[in-house]
């Protein structure tokens, strides 16, 4: 397991603001390093709401299968809102799509149930909740917590705007946001929220590909594997991911970023925050996309190695907040560098986020 270095978020809060700079930067910089982050001190998601959401989350998993499947996704991608039952996504098929310069993606089957929900307010989906009765507090539970992740969200692309300079910009316009900067094209919280529960599974049922940190196909000489994996690499449409994680690990990057090298990132505990980077921010302002993925952890790869690979991996519980632009906003980059000669227009982030999406159900 690699270790990744922790950044105090609260720096960002300093009234000094050579400390709050200072921190942004280095914000940044971890960024274009790693594609990731590991927040701690961040104060603007309290223990107490993660701490409750996770458990809203075990007790909803661990309701009957009848019961949870009174709330489910549709069998569109849109809206993408309700309950996937085990194999319904296909994660890995939507990356194949899109990453024509990354290695080859071994088509693997997703072990994971989830649910996704969006923004209370968002005028053109509807959020599907369980009916009354069948889990009455888990609405009002993941509303509240929805909300606190927005304003998270908008904190760290404010701390985003001050490492990257973007506030000079403000004001310059960039199609559909109003102002130039990151906030100004992120105004309407039409983000979503999904809840992800990793059954336990024996080692042996993962697929011979990449487990552990290395090659995206370690390879095991057996020929016909299983395949599965708890969730194939990919990266997230929209701007920013605030994942929140148990302690049970298997959450990997590939570092470098888009190489098929991949590291476990540390699982400290379910408050800190691991920020990813999306494909629209790596548009709007060239931080790398985080390729990453949930597979064996590093700690059991001897059993997988094994000869009879008998061991069991953990339930894995985590809650991910995709943080996304405005379906109008332009994905113009705001780096002018970036900026690509002769292009008339962008394409929009809903543009984006729909060519993305038609591969994952």
């Amino acid at each position: 397991m690699a270790t990744t270095t922790q950044l105090d978020f609260s720096l960002f809060h300093s009234a000094n603001p050579t400390v709050r700079t200072s921190f942004c930067k280095k914000l940044v910089t971890t960024l274009y390093q790693n594609g990731f982050a590991r927040l701690i001190n961040h104060g603007v998601v309290p223990s107490s709401e993660i701490d409750k959401a996770f458990e809203t989350s075990r007790k909803f998993f661990h309701l009957p299968l009848s019961q949870k499947l009174l709330s489910p996704h549709p069998a569109s991608v849109h809206p993408h809102r309700g309950y996937s039952a085990f194999g319904i996504e296909n994660v890995s098929a939507a990356s194949k799509t899109f990453e024509s310069d990354s290695p080859p993606i071994p088509m693997l089957k997703d072990m994971k149930e989830s649910y996704d929900m969006g923004s209370p307010l968002d005028p053109l989906y509807a959020n599907i909740w369980p009916p009354g009765g069948v889990y009455d507090d888990f609405q009002k539970v993941m509303e509240r917590f929805f909300g606190v992740c927005y304003r998270a969200e908008l904190e760290v692309l404010e701390a985003l705007e001050v490492g990257l300079g973007l506030g000079l910009l403000a004001g310059s316009g960039n199609g559909g946001g109003g102002g130039g900067g990151l906030r100004d094209l992120h105004r309407d919280g039409t983000n979503e929220l999904r809840l992800t529960h990793y059954p336990p599974v024996r080692v042996g049922e993962f697929g011979g590909f990449g487990f552990g940190s290395g090659g995206e196909d370690d390879g095991d000489g057996k020929g016909n594997e299983a395949r599965k994996t708890r969730i194939a690499a990919h990266t997230d449409f929209g701007s920013v991911t605030l994942l929140f994680q148990d302690s049970v690990g298997g959450l990997q990057a590939a570092l470098p970023p888009k190489s098929s090298n991949f590291i476990e990132i540390e699982s400290g505990n379910p408050h800190e925050i691991i920020l990813l980077v999306g494909d629209c921010l790596e548009k709007l302002t060239g931080l790398p996309a985080c390729r990453h993925r949930v597979h064996l952890p590093d700690a059991l790869k001897t059993e997988k190695e094994g000869e009879e690979g008998e061991g069991e991996v953990d339930a894995r519980f985590s809650i991910a907040y995709f943080g996304k632009p405005d379906r109008e906003a332009s994905l113009r980059p705001l780096v002018e560098g970036l900026v690509r000669e002769g292009v008339e227009k962008y394409m929009t982030a809903g543009e984006f986020q729909e060519m993305r999406i038609q591969g994952t159900y």
